[in-house]
């Protein structure tokens, strides 16, 4: 399908991994850990927010825009998250974001992110984004907040157009189960995305992170070991990832 304009880059083969180095499946947001053993960023959210990460893994820490309104947000709960954050296994804070079709859009979902957003920046580490139906406010904060961090909107499931937009804007977006169904929006974008800014996940649909990639590297028609090359570059380079995490 032609979308009018190029999301994707130009064709070049991407240097290869070293001799005999195995690639693995890396699952860039997920609500549960990986019952196969794949690398994963398991989220800790508002109910895990006492939760010490173990010396191995990977996590991501951050409070859900869906609790918006439920939550105090207070400089003592900046400081539990901090004191999470800071962690050498927390690789990224989030999911946090916007949520136009949940209670307190905007103000009290943006009074919940911004301070999230500015720890984010505090310790050095990216953002994973739920963002539903709110991107041009996403886009606006991400500027007047003058965000240097990477920013990954997670699950993405929205149109070609909006897609363009965050690209251009620095975003990387992550695709997931919806690339499994064909009549879904990432399902038809998948194959015009610049792979340099892709990431795939489960978010928390108990899938395999192996389905997800199969689907993607089909709807591309691209072998799945060059996905899974993609992919590992992508993960290390938005997470930037300490040696020895992976």
């Amino acid at each position: 399908m032609t979308w009018g304009f190029c999301l994707r880059e130009p064709n070049s083969k991407m240097s290869s991994m070293k001799a005999g180095e195995t690639v693995n499946y890396l699952d860039a947001h997920s609500h549960r850990r990986s019952d196969e053993g794949f690398p994963t960023v398991v989220n800790l959210g508002w109910g895990e927010l006492g939760v010490q990460p173990e010396d191995e893994g990977m996590y991501s820490v951050g409070i859900h825009p869906w609790k918006a309104g439920e939550v105090d947000v207070s400089d003592e709960l900046v400081d539990r998250l901090r004191a999470l954050a800071v962690h050498e296994r927390v690789v990224a804070i989030g999911e946090c974001g916007l949520d136009r079709l949940r209670a307190g859009f905007p103000a009290e979902q943006e009074a919940l992110f911004i301070p999230q957003v500015r720890l984010a920046e505090e310790v050095g580490k990216p953002l994973i984004v739920h963002c539903v139906r709110a991107y041009g406010e996403l886009v606006r904060l991400s500027k007047a907040l003058k965000v240097t961090v990477p920013l990954l909107v997670h699950g993405y499931n929205g149109n070609a157009q909006i897609a363009a937009e965050l690209l251009r804007q620095g975003f990387y977006l992550s695709l997931g189960p919806a690339l499994l169904n064909p009549r879904s929006n990432a399902a038809a974008l998948v194959s015009a995305l610049a792979l340099d800014r892709l990431l795939l996940e489960t978010d928390d649909s108990g899938l395999c992170i192996v389905s997800v990639y199969e689907a993607a590297a089909n709807l591309r028609g691209l072998p799945l070991d060059e996905l899974k090359e993609h992919m590992y570059r992508n993960f290390t380079r938005f997470f930037a990832l300490p040696s020895g995490i992976l």
